[in-house]
């Protein structure tokens, strides 16, 4: 199975979800509670500076999503090996 759609179909950007991988951020989901957080601070920040939107914040938030797409790929990389490895015991 395609990497990026695994990894896609989690962030819930997919139309039509591949079966069987969970919505990592549907209602009720940590992620989804932590992305509330994330998003109300957000908001908090932009109030104090008087904006509604704000470069620097928008880019912290999408390097934070860079770095948790490299760590995914990397952990699924890493599960394809570990799978390999124990295939051979």
């Amino acid at each position: 199975m395609d990497m990026d759609l695994i990894y896609l179909s989690m962030m819930g950007e997919l139309v039509q979800p591949l079966e069987g991988i969970p919505n990592a951020f549907a209602a009720g989901e940590p992620c989804q509670m932590l992305y509330q957080q994330i998003y109300e601070a957000k908001c908090r920040l932009c109030d104090q500076l008087g904006e509604d939107e704000d470069s620097d914040v928008e880019y912290i938030l999408d390097c934070f999503f860079e770095i948790n797409r490299e760590l995914c790929l990397r952990m699924y990389h890493l599960g394809l090996e570990h799978a390999a490895i124990q295939q051979k015991l």
